[in-house]
């Protein structure tokens, strides 16, 4: 199982980014909550609002990321892949499910 977060626009994009995940059989499952961020984007420091996604699936990273990427709202989103370690039941059903 590989766990990868991705930040998104609003509520809205997330909904719709995490059931798509799931439906296509991406994500066994999609959290997601509102984040503050800070970052330079074409030479200005930018803060804002956004929501944060965590996609857990036991699809390779490589394929996780091209699949997120090209539902994804941002020029340059970031997929970033969070080495995990789950209990077997909840890695079974993550392979199960994706």
């Amino acid at each position: 199982m590989i766990s990868v977060h991705t930040t998104v626009p609003d509520e809205e994009t997330a909904e719709r980014l995490a059931r798509k995940l799931v439906e296509k059989r991406v994500a066994a499952c999609v959290n997601y909550h509102a984040v503050s961020s800070t970052y330079r984007w074409e030479g200005e420091v930018v803060e804002e609002d956004e929501f944060l996604l965590d996609v857990k699936s036991s699809l390779p990273y490589d394929e996780l990321r091209e699949r997120i990427e090209a539902l994804h709202p941002y020029d340059v989103p970031a997929v970033l892949r969070v080495e995990t370690e789950a209990n077997e039941a909840y890695d079974d059903w993550v392979s199960e499910e994706t």
